[in-house]
């Protein structure tokens, strides 16, 4: 490597980056309008924080592209997108809740860039920001807590025998018979539910504040996928047992 000469980011640096940019820029302008909205003593500083580490994230990443002479992505501004003086949409409890799930898809979206990371200055700030969601996800999570409004993914009964897979075609069963659910579907099924009702009810508020009538008729055809999705994750629930099975396959 030659003396004093900067190391080029690479594509998956730079999709990253950009990426991560376009979302906190959206993510401070919905922050933005929470806390100007917000009551709750407990839930608002949540929110400033939240709002402080969007706002240091899409500065930092500012710098790093105008270090690398690469255009800066035109992202949202509260300016452009947000009507801060628009009428309360959702209740404190809710934007908590936002902010937890945020946190959670945070935690993988940023482990995902940091895989992608090969220069030290950007291995150094996606460990930042690993460390930095990890906080935040754990702050709204005892906060949920303690107000219980945390929902608690479902149980699994207590194994009494071991069972093992024998046919080749146990995860396809579409067309055969129906078994019960493994350990690891009820989970990501569970998660699944969880996204879909906080998007179908996140664009409810937002369909009722959009100026253009083509975004909230979009925003409404969103709304109906979010909860078709909902409704069949729900029925593939109710069609089967609840899980006898742990990760690896093995029925109990």
């Amino acid at each position: 490597m030659e003396q004093g000469k900067q190391i080029r980011l690479t594509s998956g640096e730079i999709t990253q980056l950009c990426l991560q940019y376009m979302e906190d820029s959206a993510s401070i302008c919905s922050l933005s309008y929470f806390l100007e909205k917000a009551e709750d003593k407990e839930i608002k500083p949540i929110i400033e924080h939240a709002l402080k580490l969007s706002q240091a994230h899409v500065q930092k990443i500012n710098h790093i592209f105008t270090e690398e002479k690469y255009k800066v992505p035109y992202g949202f501004t509260v300016e452009e997108d947000v009507d801060l003086s628009a009428p309360r949409l959702y209740a404190d409890s809710f934007v908590l809740t936002f902010i937890h799930q945020m946190a959670a898809i945070g935690l993988t979206t940023y482990a995902t860039s940091l895989s992608f990371a090969v220069r030290s200055d950007i291995t150094v700030y996606y460990k930042e920001c690993l460390s930095e969601t990890i906080e935040l996800y754990e702050m709204s999570k005892d906060l949920l807590l303690s107000k219980g409004l945390y929902v608690r993914a479902p149980y699994l009964p207590n194994a009494d025998e071991v069972e093992f897979v024998k046919k080749q075609g146990f995860l396809w069963d579409i067309l055969g018979e129906k078994r019960p659910l493994i350990g690891s579907e009820v989970t990501n099924l569970y998660a699944n539910i969880q996204r879909n009702a906080l998007g179908s009810a996140t664009l409810t508020g937002f369909s009722q504040v959009a100026q253009s009538k083509d975004v909230t008729s979009f925003i409404l055809r969103c709304i109906e996928v979010a909860k078709k999705a909902y409704f069949i994750i729900w029925r593939e629930i109710k069609g089967k047992q609840h899980a006898h099975t742990d990760d690896m396959g093995r029925r109990y």
